[in-house]
């Protein structure tokens, strides 16, 4: 199978990036490659370019099993740059809440990292 993401670390900040409109199995894929590599506690996940259509349901078990992959504490920002992802995002966001990971839902990269930044240096 093809991967349609691209993981990228840099300047303390994992990035994913997807270069097609992922499902709920490629997400979870990505979150078992970065929970196995460990990758650090900054992630920005770049829907900017594809979006993402995905059901109350389907955002629910994402959210389930990424609670069940949480790292160290740790701070995740999420690109979504149409109204309709940035909307369910921002669902994914009040699922996923908990004490571990720190989400927030942003509409360009440069917030994203600005915010993630100003995280890493508190």
């Amino acid at each position: 199978m093809v991967k349609k993401y691209l993981i990228n670390t840099s300047d303390g900040i994992t990035t994913i990036c997807f270069s097609e409109q992922p499902d709920v199995d490629e997400i979870c894929n990505v979150i078992d490659e970065v929970a196995e590599g460990n990758p650090g506690r900054l992630r920005l996940w770049d829907l900017s370019r594809t979006g993402l259509d995905l059901t109350t349901p389907q955002l629910h078990q994402l959210a389930q099993y990424g609670k069940s992959k949480s790292l160290p504490p740790s701070k995740v920002a999420i690109v979504a740059r149409e109204d309709f992802t940035f909307g369910i995002m921002r669902m994914y966001e009040v699922f996923r809440e908990d004490q571990i990971v720190k989400h927030k839902i942003f509409r360009t990269v440069q917030e994203a990292r600005g915010w993630l930044n100003e995280q890493a240096n508190q």
